[in-house]
């Protein structure tokens, strides 16, 4: 799976293969998809669902701007306060 997924088919395709991956082809993943090695304590599970959710991104794109921006605003008011919004 190590290549670019072209289109939300394929992406779907890739993501039910994953659970079928073993621990290091989910690494494997990882790498490919982060760019940087996967802690040796995430689990098998917290593996899957984040290499699932980069290639979604990657594939179908991020969070739109107003969004990523409101979440931010929302983080850095629990900081400040320690309450959600």
């Amino acid at each position: 799976m190590n290549r670019a997924i072209p289109d939300a088919t394929a992406c779907r395709e890739a993501l039910a293969r994953l659970p079928e991956l073993n621990l290091g082809e989910l690494r494997r993943e990882w790498r490919t998809l982060y760019k940087t090695e996967a802690s040796p304590h995430l689990s098998r599970e917290l593996l899957v669902r984040a290499v699932a959710y980069r290639m979604q991104e990657v594939t179908l794109g991020g969070l739109r701007p107003g969004r990523q921006r409101q979440l931010r605003q929302i983080a850095q008011q629990f900081k400040q306060t320690g309450q959600p919004t």
